[in-house]
């Protein structure tokens, strides 16, 4: 699989928790919703096997809420 199953991230903008994928998107939408621009990387992204430790998105809100809306252990 591509993300390992039951895999937490950390809030790439505040660092807290630990977070399913769904529960992170909830978290960066509520807690930092104006958070816009921010360029920093993603953990969901890292946690793939072809993730870049040191790929910073352009804009870390836009960058999940685009890319990581569904569940890529379901679409494959």
């Amino acid at each position: 699989s591509y993300i390992a199953s039951g895999s937490h991230f950390s809030c790439p903008i505040c660092q807290n928790g630990s977070f399913s994928r769904e529960e992170l998107l909830d978290h960066v939408n509520t807690r930092h919703a104006n958070s816009t621009g921010l360029q920093l990387i993603c953990p969901i992204c890292i946690a793939m096997p072809w993730g870049d430790p040191n790929q910073k998105s352009e804009d870390i809100l836009r960058h999940l809420n685009l890319r990581h809306r569904f569940d890529y252990n379901m679409f494959i």
